[in-house]
């Protein structure tokens, strides 16, 4: 299982299109980015990324899972919110 940053790193990659961009937003060391796109890959079970020299791209599998990430992502934000808005409302 990915944990809640190991996918915002996928979905920041699929924005950004660097190891060294998602890094720098989330101010982590680039081989900790690389080890959490290559963790991802084990957990999918498939290639999520077409790896040139120097260079490594989201492919399709790639690009469809941080697309569903991004939604998953999205109703755990809106679940925390909707959690503190009901313990403040019945405090």
């Amino acid at each position: 299982m990915l944990t809640y940053e190991e996918m915002q790193y996928l979905v920041a990659f699929s924005r950004i299109g660097t190891l060294s961009g998602v890094a720098r937003e989330f101010h982590i060391s680039q081989p900790s980015v690389s080890r959490a796109m290559q963790k991802a890959e084990e957990v999918f079970g498939v290639p999520l990324f077409d790896r040139k020299r120097n260079h490594i791209q989201l492919n399709g599998s790639g690009e469809l899972a941080a697309k569903r990430i991004e939604k998953i992502l999205a109703e755990i934000d809106d679940l925390i919110r909707t959690i503190k808005a009901f313990s403040k409302s019945t405090s």
